[in-house]
């Protein structure tokens, strides 16, 4: 079995050891554990050491694992139906409180992939990252579907005058914890602070101009009208205005 790079590695599974156990107030079942900067509540029965895969906020993990892995909050999804996870319909691993303890991360145990792969626990090393094993699919970004006006409707993506290409997106910043190895103790490094839940795009551009309705009528009957022209254009992270 060879791994292939995820579509998207801040959101793959990532193969991590268990480096910490944090009790925790008030909770007489579980405790928790740092992986990749984030933090995982686990069962007590976990221990420093032991090896499993990762999974962080904003991952929707495939339906088959899900479903061999008895994660849904729904029993009639799972392999097993009398069993009950806490994974909605959708899959998403979300960002919550624990009885006032952060969970922002998912653990799992290697073992949950056996049905991919017979002997996975041979396979799989530290630091292993996949988002698909052979041709199984494990997890994804997860993407917020946007509602239209019918039952379970999509909305279509609103038209622009631009093309992508002439107002990129930022590309994502990959997490520093998945990067930590490939920095020596003498490596010179810069590091900011974003205070602000936003990003901007500003560009003077190429965009298609809003042809009046004469220039439309020309167009059809073969004229050769001025189809662009250069403007100011503004755009957030994924979103651009006009």
């Amino acid at each position: 079995m060879k791994l292939q790079p995820p579509e998207n590695v801040n959101y793959a599974a990532t193969v991590v050891t268990i480096r910490q156990i944090i009790p925790l107030e008030n909770c007489d079942n579980v405790v928790a554990t740092p992986l990749l900067g984030y933090q995982a509540i686990v069962g007590k029965d976990t221990k420093v050491g032991d090896i499993g895969i990762v999974f962080t906020a904003e991952t929707q993990l495939s339906e088959e694992f899900a479903r061999r892995n008895n994660l849904h909050r729904h029993g009639n999804l799972n392999e097993d139906e009398s069993a009950k996870g806490y994974l909605e319909d959708n899959r998403r691993v979300k960002a919550l409180k624990f009885r006032g303890h952060r969970s922002d991360a998912l653990f799992m145990p290697l073992e949950s992939l056996d049905y991919v792969h017979g002997f996975i626990t041979e396979v799989l090393k530290e630091g292993d990252t996949f988002d698909k094993l052979d041709d199984h699919e494990i997890c994804r970004k997860y993407v917020r579907p946007t509602k239209g006006y019918g039952p379970g409707a999509i909305q279509a993506p609103k038209p622009t005058r631009i093309d992508k290409k002439f107002l990129p997106e930022h590309f994502d910043t990959e997490n520093y914890f998945r990067n930590s190895h490939k920095l020596s103790a003498n490596d010179s490094v810069i590091i900011t602070q974003k205070l602000h839940g936003t990003s901007v795009r500003i560009g003077h551009t190429l965009v298609s101009r809003k042809l009046s309705l004469w220039e439309r009528v020309a167009k059809k009957f073969g004229a050769k009208i001025q189809e662009f022209e250069y403007a100011y254009v503004f755009g957030s992270r994924k979103v651009i205005n006009e």
